[in-house]
C-alpha cells in the first residue's frame, strides 16, 4: 500500500510558547476584568442602598 502514515511529533517549545503567551494575552485582560466587574458591583450596591433610604447617611455608615 503507498498509504504514508503521519507522525504526530511533539510540539516545539516555540510554538509552546507561543501558546503559553496567547493564553495569558486572554486570561489576564479576562481576570481583570472580572476583578473590576465586582469591585463596581460594590460601589452599585452601596449607592442602591443609600438611593433606597433615600438618605447619605446609609452611605457613609457602611464604610
Amino acid at each position: 500500500m503507498g498509504c504514508h502514515a503521519r507522525r504526530f511529533l511533539p510540539t516545539p517549545p516555540l510554538a509552546q510558547a507561543r501558546q503559553v503567551a496567547a493564553d495569558a494575552a486572554v486570561d489576564e485582560p479576562a481576570e481583570l476584568l472580572t476583578r473590576h466587574r465586582r469591585e463596581w458591583r460594590a460601589v452599585r450596591n452601596l449607592a442602591y442602598a443609600a438611593i433606597k433610604s433615600k438618605s447619605l447617611e446609609a452611605l457613609l455608615r457602611r464604610r
